[in-house]
């Protein structure tokens, strides 16, 4: 490594980290996690993808998709932001990183093909959506509280629009509005650099964070009072129930209605079903009730520090209770608070394996999108650099950063685009960049924590959603409908779908992958197969699209397809079309220079057309066969069965032959449409046709 090597990777490498530590603590609020496990998923995850990946600009690290999905897929199993949601998701980066690293052992890194692009297209900008519609409660200074449904939460949280801490919706917005405009008037420098510090100083001047912690009982309004006595009292009661319940399943010791006649014990399963349909629905209306107290403001018990309020602006919001019989209350913005100060424990990740599996589809879905993601970023980084882009080991890469990650406690990562645009930018020539950018994310843990503590949780949710504004793009969708409907119809039931079915994302790209399946093999089994005749400037061409005549004797059509079991019946179903509608036939002549690959099942096929077309006295001939279809019919022997008198280089070589074969007083050679005939006839046709192959070209 030269001098100025190490000097550019140095440069970008820093800027890549002044970027990243504030991003990543903004992923992983986005993920569900405290907003310091993104700090965790930023310093070793994202030196050793840069060791054993291939590429040397793309930077790894928290990404916005791959933190959504890690919500998303952790949902069912865990509340977000909780002990056991930490560590399901610890757990979820060391199984996704062991598929990734199989996959790219096993030289498997194809597999992200069969995600097909009008799919990727549709989440994507669903997901982008999703991404900028669940900040919108920290941009705004308002509670949301998860229902299981995150359009549902939305609408919600437009709801309580009137209850906006103005302070915290105009720093987000200064926040927004800064990073969109560095990047359109120094698109080279990110927006996000300064933003951060910038919000940083407004919230210490201004006394952004303000809290105070007050009993219940002292609250002024008795109505407010009496709903937050109710909300103890209530959430008291559930965990007597929840202790119940857990006492309950103890004693039946994993029996069921199943594996039970025991009255006792069928009286125990209904008394604990029961229960649990009790706590449910107990919990639920706690929440709601919760839900109806957080955010609403008053007047706070004057302690001799806290001034009283005058105007409705002035009064202080209730931001939570606890167990202890206390609510903070809360007159400024809310901050990202104290980051713990050090390096994450190095400790094996805790593994349920039951929990694992059921990880394992969520853990797919997060490895595809992820690694789609990450060889865009890639390849687009390739094609700048000329470098040399092994997927299998970009595959291996990531897959063991996050492995190793999981024992450090980070949360799955991934490629990022605007880190790595960055760091190309910055003229970063080695991996090493990544090294000093993780480097600097450590420096940070380990000394300078303390400088973010009065970052505003709305700059974050900004730094979000100007990351997601470059992903929704519904130009694709136009596109796919005018090359292919099926393609489009794809992307938007992808699109509605991974809408709908949020917070759980991943259900949209198994519908999107389904159906993108399905329509691929609609068209399998469906290839391209046209009826051919002369067309006037002598060569054959579709006899449909340019109205040609055809010839009552002799039948040339074109199959562009595979003879394999997918396509056999649609082959064979052509030629007997063909001998129904034109009784007189005599022979079928199969262009067949785009036929690629051929089965067992479709030798089979051949076989019995042949057969069935021997006893109706039709002659199959073949023009334009390919090497390693020839290979396949001589060493099955249908080859010597056909007769190589049948296989022609041409077609014009067996139109010559099947002509001069026509065993009928009836037909005349010089008639025959298909024939061919000399140029003089086509320069006289052209001419009275008066039509030129453009103008024709366009007519058709």
């Amino acid at each position: 490594m030269t001098i100025g090597t190490l000097r550019a990777d140095l440069i970008a490498g820093t800027t890549v980290a002044l970027v990243l530590i504030p991003q990543s603590m903004a992923y992983a609020q986005l993920a569900g996690l405290p907003a310091y496990y993104g700090l965790y998923a930023a310093f070793l995850p994202v030196m050793v993808a840069a060791l054993w990946g291939s590429s040397n600009q793309l930077s790894t690290g928290p990404a916005a998709l791959s933190s959504l999905l890690t919500a998303s897929i952790l949902a069912p199993f865990a509340v977000e932001g909780t002990q056991k949601f930490i560590e399901l998701a610890i757990m979820l980066a060391l199984v996704a990183g062991v598929i990734r690293i199989l996959l790219g052992a096993l030289r498997m890194g194809i597999i992200v093909n069969f995600l097909s692009y009008p799919v990727v297209v549709g989440f994507t900008n669903a997901a982008a959506i999703i991404i900028g519609l669940s900040q919108l409660d920290k941009l705004l200074g308002v509670v949301r509280i998860r229902n299981g449904h995150l359009l549902t939460d939305i609408f919600v949280v437009l709801q309580k629009i009137g209850e906006t801490h103005l302070p915290t919706l105009l720093i987000g917005l200064l926040a927004f509005a800064t990073i969109v405009f560095i990047r359109k008037v120094r698109p080279q420098l990110p927006g996000v650099l300064i933003a951060v510090p910038l919000t940083i100083l407004i919230s210490w001047l201004t006394g952004f964070q303000q809290d105070q912690v007050v009993p219940v009982d002292a609250l002024p309004n008795e109505q407010i009072r009496q709903k937050a006595q109710n909300y103890l009292a209530e959430t008291e009661r559930l965990f007597e129930m929840k202790v119940e319940l857990a006492r309950e399943n103890t004693i039946l010791n994993g029996q069921t209605l199943e594996s039970t006649q025991d009255p006792e014990v069928l009286e125990a399963l209904y008394k604990r079903r029961v229960l649990a349909v009790q706590i449910e629905k107990a919990e639920k209306a706690n929440k709601a009730l919760l839900y109806s107290i957080l955010g609403k403001r008053i007047v706070p018990p004057t302690d001799g520090t806290t001034p009283a309020a005058s105007t409705e602006m002035e009064k202080w919001r209730i931001v939570s209770i606890s167990a202890d019989q206390t609510v903070k209350l809360s007159h400024g913005g809310k901050v990202v608070g104290a980051i713990p100060a050090g390096l994450p424990e190095l400790s094996v990740p805790k593994v349920d394996f039951d929990k694992a599996l059921a990880l394992l589809p969520g853990a797919f879905i997060l490895v595809l999108i992820g690694f789609v993601e990450a060889l865009s970023i890639a390849k687009a980084i390739a094609t700048k650099t000329r470098q040399r882009l092994d997927v299998d080991q970009e595959m291996i890469g990531i897959g063991v950063a996050n492995v190793v990650g999981s024992f450090n406690m980070s949360y799955p990562v991934a490629g990022s685009f605007s880190r790595s645009a960055i760091n190309l930018a910055m003229g970063a020539k080695t991996g090493f960049s990544s090294v000093v950018a993780g480097s600097v994310v450590m420096l940070t843990l380990l000394f300078f924590t303390g400088a973010f503590y009065l970052l505003p949780e709305s700059v974050l949710a900004a730094v979000i959603i100007s990351s997601v504004t470059g992903l929704i793009n519904f130009r694709p969708f136009i596109t796919a409908w005018k090359v292919n409907p099926f393609d489009a119809v794809t992307a938007i039931i992808t699109f509605v779908t991974t809408l709908a079915f949020a917070p759980n994302l991943q259900n949209g790209v198994y519908l999107g992958a389904s159906l993108a399946m399905v329509f691929y093999l609609v068209r399998r089994t469906k290839p391209r197969a046209v009826l051919l005749g002369r067309h006037w400037d002598g060569t054959l061409h579709d006899a449909k699209t340019y109205n040609l005549p055809t010839c009552d004797y002799i039948s040339i059509f074109r199959f562009d397809g595979s003879l394999d079991y997918a396509d056999v019946s649609f082959f064979e179903n052509i030629v007997m079309k063909i001998c129904s509608s034109k009784p007189k036939t005599q022979f079928i002549l199969v262009v067949s220079d785009g036929i690629n690959y051929i089965d067992a099942s479709g030798l089979e096929m051949l076989r019995n057309v042949y057969r069935q077309l021997q006893e109706m006295g039709v002659q199959m001939v073949f023009t334009g066969l390919k090497r390693q279809i020839m290979e396949k019919l001589a060493v099955t022997g249908f080859l010597k069965a056909i007769g190589r008198k049948n296989i022609f280089r041409t077609d014009e070589e067996a139109l010559q032959a099947a002509i001069s074969q026509i065993d009928d007083p009836e037909f005349n050679p010089d008639e025959c449409p298909l024939h061919p005939k000399d140029t003089r006839f086509y320069r006289q046709r052209k001419k009275q046709l008066n039509v030129t192959l453009e103008e024709e070209m366009l007519l058709h």
